[in-house]
């Protein structure tokens, strides 16, 4: 159980990193342009 729950924080933890890396490159786009 406590693996399941460890695999999904990781792919919880990648998803946000994911968001969050496409919203900097968002406002760097829109920034530069």
């Amino acid at each position: 159980m406590a693996h399941v729950s460890m695999e999904t924080l990781e792919s919880r933890q990648v998803f946000v990193l994911t968001k969050a890396e496409y919203y900097r490159r968002m406002t760097g786009n829109s920034l530069v342009n």
